[in-house]
């Protein structure tokens, strides 16, 4: 519904940000419940993005040119999974370095590989 109230070229790039930002902060989380709080804030500001990225390409294409637009965004999503989780494994081994967690360099791996 904001969506359409205030349009895409608004919207969308807000929510990026928005999410980014979160995505970032969440290597500052020190326990478990503020891991929930930040994980829950987070489901929030994606929830959107989809729903919203494919009613905006719906608008500007057919129903038979949707399809392939279709398969090729969520194939970035799936591109970003395999090369994020690289950058996941050699995050794992930073434990301890920098004042972080393993866990907290993993978000911050993810962040970097636009894997959310």
């Amino acid at each position: 519904m904001i969506l359409h109230r205030i349009g895409a070229h608004y919207w969308i790039p807000c929510q990026v940000i928005f999410w980014g930002l979160l995505e970032a902060l969440q290597m500052f989380v020190k326990n478990s419940s503020g891991w929930y709080a930040a994980r829950f804030f987070l489901g929030l500001a994606e929830s959107g993005f989809i729903p919203g990225s494919l009613y905006t390409l719906s608008r500007w294409y057919t129903q038979d040119e949707m399809a392939k637009r279709a398969v090729i965004f969520f194939f970035g999503a799936s591109a970003s999974a395999s090369f994020g989780s690289l950058l996941s494994a050699g995050a794992i081994n930073l434990g301890g370095t920098g004042g972080l967690k393993s866990w907290q360099w993993y978000v911050s791996a993810r962040l970097l590989s636009c894997h959310c």
